[in-house]
């Protein structure tokens, strides 16, 4: 595996592993303990109140950005083939 010879760059897969728990993961768990316990405070309060229990519907019209990136790079690939395939014929 090319990425992980020498003690340097295993040094900096540590380093970037653990930026990104610290900057993605860890506040995303406290967020949601955090959730839990305003859930677990508010249910004390009254036991006869509405709780949602169904996630919400997504808007079909949000759609990934990447989508569109993928989409044009497949347009690419397919014109490339389709104006270089006199090379590529078995």
């Amino acid at each position: 595996m090319g990425g992980l010879r020498g003690g340097s760059n295993l040094a900096s897969w540590v380093v970037a592993g653990t930026l990104a728990y610290y900057l993605w993961i860890k506040p995303d768990q406290d967020l949601k303990r955090e959730q839990q316990a305003k859930a677990a405070i508010a249910s004390s309060d009254d036991p006869f109140r509405y709780v949602e229990t169904r996630k919400p519907v997504p808007d079909p019209q949000v759609r990934s950005p990447f989508l569109p990136l993928l989409l044009a790079f497949c347009f690419y690939l397919l014109l490339f083939f389709f104006f270089f395939n006199f090379q590529f014929q078995f």
